[in-house]
């Protein structure tokens, strides 16, 4: 009985005695994932807001802002890589890469729906384009990676 009350007391003195960080408020914490055969991607949680707003724009107008969106990320990658900061431009491409996602997603759904977006999509080639962006993110991270 002895034992156990001291060992008890020794456990509550124990965890009450460790240490303490208090959550920063300019911290953030990306999740990433990664299916078999598939490049990571960042999965966004509730607290993040719309990678992009795109009220009154139709689907190809839209998916055309995102990718230019994930150009500036890829813009940011190359800078933190000349820094080799891989680590860090690692992470600018796989935000370049949701944004090119939700681009892909965005695009599949408008060019069904929409003539315009079709003509956008296919004829203007942003799908191609989007889609060889997504394969230069994955090289990239792969290479970043490699260098770390």
């Amino acid at each position: 009985m002895k034992t156990l009350l001291f060992t008890s007391i020794l456990l509550f003195f124990c965890t009450s005695c460790a240490p303490y960080y208090p959550p920063d408020p300019n911290a953030s914490t990306i999740v990433t994932v990664q299916y078999e055969n598939e490049p990571p991607r960042v999965i966004l949680n509730s607290e993040c807001r719309s990678q992009y707003d795109c009220g009154k724009k139709t689907g190809a107008n839209c998916a055309a802002a995102l990718y230019n969106e994930s150009l500036k990320f890829l813009n940011e990658a190359d800078g933190l890589a000349d820094k080799k900061l891989y680590l860090s431009a690692t992470l600018s491409t796989m935000q370049a890469m949701t944004r090119l996602s939700e681009a892909e997603i965005t695009l599949k759904k408008a060019k069904t729906d929409n003539f315009e977006d079709w003509k956008v999509a296919v004829v203007m080639g942003l799908e191609k384009k989007i889609e060889e962006k997504l394969k230069l993110c994955q090289r990239k991270i792969d290479l970043y990676n490699w260098k770390r």
